[in-house]
């Protein structure tokens, strides 16, 4: 028995269609809604940005870097000035 014999030809192209279908409708979604969520991230990432630069930098990790150099630095300035 081949395979066409037990599958006929139009239900076979049934559900690929059906399949195809499907496979679109959720990739449209999803592209949508993964668009809508980048803009949503870059309005508001610009919104704080605008309303005070130096904490979204501290936030977004960007920022942390220069406090912890400035709190390293001062500490040694500090263990200097107490060895002399």
């Amino acid at each position: 028995m081949g395979f066409f014999d037990i599958h006929q030809t139009g239900e076979l192209t049934t559900v690929l269609t059906a399949n195809t279908a499907l496979v679109r409708n959720g990739a449209t979604t999803q592209l949508a809604l993964a668009l809508k969520g980048f803009v949503q991230f870059a309005a508001i990432l610009t919104y704080l940005c605008a309303t005070n630069g130096e904490l979204t930098g501290f936030f977004m990790g960007i920022g942390k870097f220069k406090y912890i150099y400035k709190s390293e630095r001062t500490r040694a300035c500090k263990l200097k000035k107490a060895f002399l």
